[in-house]
This record gives C-alpha cells, structure tokens and sequence, in this order.
C-alpha cells in the first residue's frame, strides 16, 4: 500500500523505538501562501513533536481468556451480519496499513467500530421488551464491547505514540473492568441454563477464575516507556487491587441477595438455609480471594502474610462447615449424602494438606498425605457398596453395569492419587496420571451422559473445573504445554459435542473420524492462541503451525462447521456459507497467531488478509460448486477478485507492464459480470459486454496505479491521464451503443450504460480524492525541473462534477424525494480538491462550500421548476407568482452564504440579510411544495447562523 504518513503535513515526526526517523515536517510552499499572516518579527515555526512508540501491548493472551466467550455469545446473538462487518472491518484495516503507523489505520478502525457497535445495538436491544431488567444487559454488553474497542486501539501503533498516558489508562481498565465485565457475561448467559439459585456460586468462582489471572503483578507495557528510574511499573496500584476485591466479595453475595428477594420475598432471606448460603458465598470469597497475589498487599500494610494463611485457614474451614446444611437447603440429595459430611472434611483436609507448602520440607512428610488417600479411596470403595449391582442394564460400548461402577471406582481412586502424584512425584509420574484420570474421566462422564444418567449442568461445570486446573498446572510448570494442551482440548471436544447435542439436538451425526478432527482443530487452536511461544522458537515453526491449524479447520468443515453456520444464520446454510465461515475463520486465527508470535513478520498479515476476503466473497458472492459453464465463470470471477486483494496488500508490482497484464486479466469478469447483471435477461449484447470488460480493466488499471504510486512517481500522471481518457472514450461508446440498440418506447435514460459510466465516475474521483490527500507530500507528481501544473486534481474534479450530475439524472424517485436526493448527491462533491486551475484558492477552511451550495442550488431550482406558475390559472397564478418572486429576492441571502463559507467575509451588507430573513416566513405560507418548504427553512436557518456567527450586529447610520 501507499506509505504515505499523515503526520508529515500536521508537524509530527515519528520516531521508533531505536530511535530512527520514519518521517519528517514538509514545507509546502502553497499552505504557506495560504497562510501568511502579517505578524511582527520572523515567525519561527515550532519544532516538530517526536513521537515515539512506548511499545506492543503485551498482554493480548490474557485479555483473549476474558474476551472470547463473550464474543463468541455476542456474535451468535447478532449472527451474519455482525461478522461479515467485523471480518470486512479486520481485512480492511490491514490492507489499509499493515504497520499502523498513520492516522489512517486509526481512523479506518473508527469507521468499522461505529457499525459494528450499531449492529450490536440493534440486535439487542429488543431484548429489554422480553423485561426491563435486561437494561443491565445492555449496559454491561455495551460496556464490553467499548473496552473490546480499547483493546483493539491499542494494537495500533499511532494510537500508542500520540496517546501514551491514555494508553497507560485503558490498559488499567482492561485489568480492573474488562475481567469482571466478562464474568458478568458469562454467568447471564449461564442463568439460561441453570436455576437462579445457583447463579452466585456461578459469578464467584467465574470472578475467581479471570481474576486470579489480572490481578497478578504484572509491569506495564508502556510505564517503563514514560517513568524514570524507581518509579513503579506495574499495570495496577495497590489500590486497585484493593478496590477490585471488595467488589469480588460483594457482588455475588448482592446478587445472591436480589435473587433472594425474588425467588423467597424479603421475609424468607432471614430463614436459616438462605443466611447459610450467604455465609457460605462471604466465606468462599474470602478464601478465594486469599489465594489471589496478595503477599505484596500485605508488604505495603506491614502485614504479616502468616495473617492471610490464618485468615484463609479460617474461611476454609468454615466453607467446610456450611458445605453440608448448604447442599440439603439447595435440594441436592442422594444415597452418598450421609457421608457426605465426613467425605467433605477428609477431601479438605487432604487438599489443604497438599496446598501447605511448608508441609513438603518436613521429614516423613508423605505419610499424613498417604494415610488420607488411603482413607479417602476407601470412603469411595465403601461408597459403591450401596450401589444397585443387582441391576441390569447395558451402557455405550457394551459395557455392563457392572463394569461402569467399577470404572468409576477407579476414576475416583485415580483422581485422589493424581493429586497426591503433584505433590511427592516427579513431573513426569504426574504427567503419566494426569494423562489417565483425564482419559477415564472423560470416558466415564462420556458413558453416563450417554445413557442419560448424568446431568449435562455437571457434564459442563466438570470441564470448567478441568480447564482450571490443568491451566494452574501449566503455568506452574507442573505439565509440558503440549500435555496440558491435550488434556484441555479433550475436555472442551467433549462439551463442544455436548452441548450441540443440547442446544441444537444434533450430535448423533458424529462419527469417530469426525471427533479426532474437530479434538485436532481444538488442539491447534489452543496451541498456537494461549501458548507462550519458546525462546527456540523458528519462523518456519510457526508458520508450520498457522498451517496445521488452517487444515483442523477445513478438516472440520462437514458437519461441525455446517451445524455451526447453520445455527448462526439461522437458515439451512449452503456450502458457499460455511466455506466462507471456515475461511474468516482460519484468517482470523492467522492474524492473531502473526501478532502474538511474529509481529514484526507482515507476510503472515498478508495471508490473513487473503484468507479473510475470501472468506467474504465467498459468503457475499455465494458461488456455485457445481460442474457447468456458469459455476466455471463464478470460480475465474473469485480468482479474480482473490488476485486483486493480494496484489493490493502485497508489494509485487512495480512496473507499467505489469499493471496492464494484471488488470487485463482481473478486470475482464467483473466487467462481464456487471453486464449479465445490468440487463434484464440477462443476456448482453456481445459488443456492450466487450466494452464492459474494457472499461472494468481501464478502473482495475487505475486503482492498482493508485495502489502502487510510490513506484511508478514520474509515470502516475501520464498513466493515470491517458487511462482516464480511454475510461470516458469507453464509456461514450457504451452509451452510444445501447442507444442504438434500445427499443423505441424506452427511455434514453434508462439504458444500462449510464449506470456504468456512472459507477466509473464514482470510482475515478474517489481514487483521485485518495491519491492527492495521502500522496501529495511524497511523491513527485512531476520532475523537479518541470513546473507544469498537476492535471490529477482537475480530472478528479471533472469527475465529480459528471458524477452529481449523473447522479441527479440517475435519481430512482420523483417529486420532493427527486430533490431530497439531489442534495444527498451533493455529497460527492465533497470529493473536490485544490487543482489551481479552476479552484486555486481552495483551502481546508471552505472545502464543504462546494457541497453546502450545491445542496442550496437544487432547493432552489427544484422551487422553481415545482411552483404552480407553470400551470397556475385565475387566482393561483397571484400565489405562484409570489413565491417565484420571494425565491427570486432570496438570492442574495445565498450569496452572501456563499462569501461566508468561502471567504470568511460577507460580500453585501448585513442589513440585507437581516431584511430578507422575515421573506421566509412569507414563503412558507405561499410556498406550493415541500422543496419550498425546505428552502425557506435552509434560509432562515442560515440567516440566523450568519447574523450570530459572522455579522458585528452594531448599528448602522445608513444601508451601505
């Protein structure tokens, strides 16, 4: 892409980390014409700000484990449209600038933001007439999705370098709002499925979960950047921390007491059970929030950490207490329940025991352990022995009765000895274990939800419990990434086929070939997403496994993939869908493997970008798959459309000749697709679908000479000249040719190859707008000895202008909606630059003159034409002519409007504003049309803004 810098024309210079300078402060002879001031002595002009990058977010992992689950609910509740825009938005923004290091990246990122943010909105907010309280809802999504656009503004580079103190702000926020934001979230989406009364057990350890992983001493990405030496660095002040765990203690139990009040009434909260669940939810959190990184909290207060060891000591213990009355109030019951108060106390017991770390230097250490693992495996033993053997019954696989009860014996008896393996073995007995309890575990779970024994509310809660764990165990460096990795992607391929066979009734269809794929798509993705890459890690290495990954995802496209798009979209979706979803989705799980592992490696950006607008047409296009001439042309048409994105965000043109072959052969199937689609039958005739193809390569030859400027320098203009003028001889003989060829009692207007050289039009002047603004400081349109003017602006004005016009001819409504129209076309006049032939003196300052008048000369010749003189009779013809007199005396309203926007100065005087401005209100009642009805309000609007913006409203002596 162009490397134009928006800040060489605002006075920034950038400058990176090592210290070299990307950019510098032009002189531009013309602005300094522009705006010469007298002023008295030389004016120096300041020196140029240095921005400077404080460095990468460094964090994106962590923020990822609050984000996704969040975003995956969002997305399935806005479907289809949500991320087509989010995909659009992601390619866009990397095709725009790959590095991010001008303000175009940021203010691309703002365009797609705001859409995105408004499709949220209007999904969800039907949601509150289902009930008020999903007001909160909306609060907390809308919040999310705000911080979700901090997050993503951080990445950009710019943002950093102008914004660093901001920058320091938003990534407090992200550690502080962003996880709790989260699990508010999730434990709403959670409140579908379970019983309310469970809901702040749900809250607390989701909170729990996030927060242990946010609220550990972590330096700042960017402090060290901005403090001097023994300033403190970390993310979040102490008092942060303190802040965020009074809320972790309150919130559950505020909403636990809400729910109460709703399910119980305001006297049933003061029962026994309901205030043992409250002391039960107060102690949990304590002892939860013990166990968050408080050792250097209690540093700063001079607190003993022997304190906050007793203190969770304590709360353990009463948890342990209150577990039991807690159980028989929530309505849990079975025949274990009777040992369930000694079971409870042995297993805490035990796990506090093996959590002592002070415990393991001791001498004999190994015996009190192995003495409650003993103890505890025979509770298990004596647990079974109450159940129903006698019975018959055949389970998943074969397996008789008997052998599951034994099965899950075992289960129970390797789970305690894998913790005891933790604690007194060596990692690679444990790695051994954990591989088989969790091989036994699934089985087993697998079997007994099978048979509709086993409640899928634990099936989930089981995985969850899981996931935890083996990720403390990971990053505790108990398990090797790879295991962990396994273990994890096991447990989340069962709930994934779980909870399809719940939620959308279909998982039956599953074979075992089908769950080995989507275990490796999961695998991969948890690999390459959560894990930190090693020292020794090569670029072929990751890019080895980008591949890897991309291949889980097509390997899963049928079924998983088919159920998954069909359930987002809500239809029966076609395989251009799922195609295109599965290709979104391996971009975007490219460009987030690229920046996690390799940020500085563009080339992987670019095949994301590739994957990603291929994944977009393919949805968009929707092409067919079947073997016909039709179904060729829709695949060299996708190619086509595929070469254009990579030779646009790649840099591998750099010659004329090759920007003609390319766009001879890009532009042909566009072109003959726009001619299929612009006639009724969809049969052109052969000499229009020539042209067609011609014209569609003259716009493809232009964009890519725009694309590619910083090569071609000398060469832009005659290039860009000459195919501007093959592009209009093209377009007449379009025009002339359908012309002949239409039918009699058809409209000359109504022929298709207005709407081409319409679209032509459109695309030559945005591109010329483009290329000015971001080129014009650092290419050299021309030679430095030639002084010749620059012809590129001129042409791009000539084009906007034809195109306001077409677009006024081409308007598809009549009467008062034909005008409202017209003044909407005024906008692509906006597209009007400096040319210094015509428009010389145009300056940022009166850039919107052209539009605003333009606008006001539609309202006024659209009153004319509409007024009732034209076939007024007897006492009408009195009022018509009336209101063509008082539009007549309005004039120089208009142009004193049109000094004021364009030279800051009114050319009459002010009195004559002040007197025609009552004109309007005669005008409304004489008015026969509601296009008068909107000039008299445009021109009482404007006399107001003029009289208290621009007039000195002294008295004057006389009219002059």
């Amino acid at each position: 892409m162009i490397g134009a810098d928006v800040h060489q024309r605002t006075g920034y210079r950038i400058q990176s980390e090592e210290g070299g300078m990307n950019g510098s402060h032009p002189n531009s002879a013309e602005e300094d014409d522009d705006d010469l001031s007298p002023v008295s002595g030389e004016a120096r002009p300041l020196p140029p700000r240095v921005l400077v990058d404080p460095g990468h977010f460094k964090y994106n992992r962590k923020i990822c484990l609050a984000a996704i689950p969040c975003l995956l609910l969002i997305l399935a509740i806005c479907g289809e449209a949500l991320l087509l825009l989010v995909s659009a938005g992601i390619a866009l923004i990397l095709i725009v600038d790959t590095g991010s290091n001008n303000q175009r990246t940021l203010v691309v990122f703002m365009m797609i933001f705001v859409p995105c943010h408004v499709t949220i909105l209007y999904f969800t907010f039907p949601l509150i007439w289902v009930s008020y309280i999903n007001i909160i809802l909306l609060a907390l999504m809308n919040s999310f999705i705000l911080l979700s656009g901090a997050w993503a503004v951080l990445q950009i580079a710019i943002f950093r370098m102008q914004e660093p103190e901001v920058c320091v702000f938003l990534e407090q926020i992200l550690f502080t709002l962003y996880p709790g934001l989260s699990a508010c979230l999730m434990t709403w989406a959670v409140a579908t499925i379970i019983p309310l009364k469970f809901l702040s057990i749900v809250l607390l350890f989701i909170s729990f979960a996030l927060f242990q992983v946010f609220l550990t001493p972590t330096i700042s990405s960017f402090k060290p950047s901005m403090t001097t030496e023994g300033e403190d660095t970390d993310i979040l002040h102490h008092t942060h921390i303190i802040a965020v765990a009074i809320v972790f203690n309150s919130l559950p139990l505020a909403v636990h007491g809400l729910i109460g009040v709703y399910q119980v009434s305001l006297i049933g909260i003061v029962q026994f059970g309901f205030i043992c669940e409250v002391l039960l939810l107060l102690t949990t959190s304590v002892l939860l929030t013990t166990l968050l990184s408080t050792r250097h909290i209690a540093d700063i207060y001079g607190l003993s950490y022997s304190f906050v060891v007793k203190v969770r000591s304590v709360c353990g213990v009463l948890a342990v207490l209150l577990s039991y009355p807690v159980l028989r109030h929530l309505g849990v019951d079975s025949h274990f329940l009777e040992w369930l108060p000694l079971v409870i106390t042995a297993y805490a017991i035990y796990g506090g025991l093996l959590s002592y770390k002070q415990y393991k230097a001791r001498n004999n250490c190994y015996m009190p352990s192995l003495f409650l693992l003993t103890l505890s495996s025979l509770m298990s033993v004596a647990w079974s022995l109450k159940l129903p053997w006698r019975l018959s019954y055949t389970f998943l696989f074969g397996l008789s009765q008997s052998q599951v009860f034994v099965m899950m014996i075992l289960n129970s008896i390797v789970c305690l000895t894998t913790a005891y393996t933790a604690f007194h073995c060596s990692q690679q007995i444990l790695t051994s274990m954990i591989l088989i309890q969790t091989s036994m575990f699934i089985g087993g779970e697998v079997i007994l939800f099978e048979s509709r024994l086993y409640d899928w509310h634990t099936f989930l809660l089981t995985t969850v419990a899981a996931l935890y764990t083996l990720h403390r165990c990971q990053i505790s460096k108990l398990l090797s990434d790879n295991i962990a990795c396994a273990c994890m992607s096991a447990h989340i391929t069962k709930s994934l086929i779980a909870m399809m066979f719940i939620f959308i009734h279909q998982s039956h269809g599953f074979s075992y070939l089908n769950i080995i794929t989507l275990y490796f798509f999961v695998f991969m993705t948890i690999k390459m997403l959560l894990c930190k890459p090693g020292d020794n890690t090569t670029v072929n290495q990751v890019i080895l496994g980008i591949f890897l990954m991309s291949l889980s995802v097509m390997m899963n496209v049928v079924p998983f993939f088919y159920i998954l798009t069909s359930y987002i979209f809500g239809v029966d979706a076609s395989m251009s869908d799922v195609i295109g979803l599965c290709s979104i989705l391996c971009g975007v799980l490219t460009v987030a493997s690229g920046v996690l592992h390799l940020p500085s490696e563009n080339r992987i950006l670019h095949v994301g970008i590739v994957e990603i607008c291929t994944g977009i047409l393919c949805m968009v296009t929707q092409p067919s798959f079947t073997v016909s001439w039709y179904g060729l042309f829709q695949l060299l048409e996708f190619l086509s459309f595929l070469c254009t994105i990579i030779l646009l965000s790649g840099d591998y043109i750099k010659s004329i000749i090759h920007l003609l072959v390319i766009s001879t052969v890009v532009g042909n199937f566009p072109g003959l697709q726009a001619a299929f689609y612009l006639y009724p039958d969809g049969i052109p005739p052969m000499l229009s679908a020539i042209i067609y193809c011609l014209v569609a390569d003259c716009l493809c030859f232009i964009i890519f000479c725009i694309a590619k400027a910083y090569h071609l320098k000398q060469r832009l203009e005659s290039s860009l000249i000459y195919s501007c003028i093959t592009l209009e001889i093209l377009n007449v003989l379009s025009i002339v040719a359908d012309l002949i060829m239409k039918d009699k009692k058809d409209s000359w207007l109504l022929v298709p190859a207005w709407k081409i050289f319409l679209c032509s039009n459109l695309a030559v002047c945005l591109s010329m707008k483009f290329l000015i603004s971001q080129t014009s400081e650092i290419i050299p349109i021309h030679g430095k000895e030639d002084k010749e003017i620059s012809y590129i602006p001129l042409v791009g004005n000539i084009t906007a202008v034809k195109s306001f016009i077409l677009l006024c001819l081409l308007s598809p409504t009549h009467g008062f909606l034909h005008d409202i129209w017209c003044c909407g076309a005024t906008i692509v006049l906006s597209c009007i630059q400096k040319d210094m032939i015509v428009l010389y003196n145009l300056k940022n300052e009166n850039q919107t003159t052209v539009t605003k008048m333009a606008a006001v000369t539609v309202l006024v010749l659209g009153t004319l034409y509409r007024s009732d003189l034209w076939h007024a009779t007897s006492w009408s013809f009195i009022r018509a002519g009336l209101e063509v007199l008082l539009t007549v005396l309005c004039l120089p309203l208009y142009y004193a409007l049109w000094g004021v926007l364009w030279n800051a100065r009114v050319p009459v005087p002010e009195v004559v504003v002040v007197f025609i401005l009552p004109l309007h209100f005669a005008f409304i009642l004489y008015g026969s049309s509601y296009t008068s009805w909107a000039m008299a309000a445009t021109g009482l609007f404007s006399s107001i803004w003029m009289a208290s913006t621009s007039f000195r409203l002294k008295p004057n002596s006389g009219f002059v």
